[in-house]
This record gives structure tokens, sequence and C-alpha cells, in this order.
């Protein structure tokens, strides 16, 4: 890790009350969380590869979760038969 520059920096009631609601739900340390956003918002190379690991993350879920259904009956075989098991909202049509 790069050495690290101590800060100290104002931020209104609101904004401690959504960090330490981050801080609670992920178990980051708020500086942690403020370097993050500032990566985020700042380094669009950390950025993309940010929001690529979360897609990834994403799609894993995605699939894991498709599998428990399918291994349970609640929905046909996975990729990409599962598309021929979609019934859209009444009213609506097949797509083709």
């Amino acid at each position: 890790m790069a050495r690290m520059v101590r800060k100290q920096v104002y931020i209104d009631a609101e904004h401690d009350l959504m960090l330490k609601q981050q801080v609670a739900q992920t178990g980051r340390t708020e500086s942690q969380l403020i370097r993050d956003a500032i990566e985020l918002l700042y380094d669009s190379e950390a950025a993309r590869a940010r929001r690529m690991k979360a897609a990834e993350d994403m799609i894993a879920i995605a699939e894991s979760m498709a599998g428990v259904a399918e291994a349970n009956g609640i929905i046909g075989p996975a990729w990409p038969g599962r598309a021929a098991h979609y019934e859209p909202p009444r009213g609506m049509p097949k797509s083709k």
C-alpha cells in the first residue's frame, strides 16, 4: 500500500450518517470508504475495473441462483434453455 497522508475533512451530518451506515453494512473503515469514493470518482481505470468486478460478481450470483432454482424444480434448465420457460406478464405478447 502507498504511503498514507493524514487529512482532516468536514462533512455534514447527512453524509456522516451515510458513511456510518456503509461502515455497518460493509465492515470497512470510514477511511477505506472515503479512499474508495475518491478512487471511483477520480481514477477512471480503477472505476472501470471495479464496475467490471461488480458485474462479474452479479453474473456469478445470478447463475448460482438459477442453478439452485433449477435444482429445486422452480425453473427449467439453466442457460440458454431457461428462456424457453419464460412467461411474459399477462397481456404482454411472447417474444419470438
